[in-house]
């Protein structure tokens, strides 16, 4: 394989060599078998992994998105995690556990319904994350800890 100053692939010899006939500098050349290609990707980063910034991302993606939508009514927020309500998961296409997923959505926008029912009685937010803790968060652990 020929290879020109720029690291291009060409077909032929003659593009890469000179008026002289010797190859020009910086022009490679790749005999049959011969490895060519050794390294092709470097070790990932981390860093786009955590779960920092994938937060920051996210954030500023739905602000990106917000900037376009005029009403208030239909922009996008990033769910808090530490807020009482709980999220729900996406059914993806031909899904084998699509009927568990949706039987666990259901439990939890009751869970949902049930928050904003004591939100707007006059519970306080600090009380019903209390009760989230205890009564969803560690038996779900304790669960998890004894059937796996």
């Amino acid at each position: 394989m020929f290879y020109d100053e720029t690291g291009k692939r060409v077909r032929t010899k003659k593009e890469i060599t000179g008026e002289d006939g010797q190859i020009r500098k910086g022009c490679t050349v790749i005999k049959k078998g011969e490895i060519y290609e050794s390294h092709l990707f470097t070790v990932k980063d981390d860093k786009f992994k955590s779960e920092p910034f994938l937060r920051e991302v996210k954030e500023i993606y739905t602000d990106l998105i917000n900037r376009h939508i005029s009403d208030p009514e239909q922009q996008l927020k990033v769910f808090d995690k530490n807020s009482v309500y709980l999220p729900t998961k996406k059914i993806g296409k031909n899904n084998p556990k699509a009927a568990e997923i949706e039987t666990d959505n259901a439990a939890r926008q009751e869970w949902n319904r049930t928050a904003d029912m004591a939100l707007i009685s006059g519970i306080s937010e600090a009380k019903i994350l209390e009760v989230k803790q205890t009564e969803i968060h560690e038996k779900a652990s304790q669960s998890i800890k004894s059937k796996g």
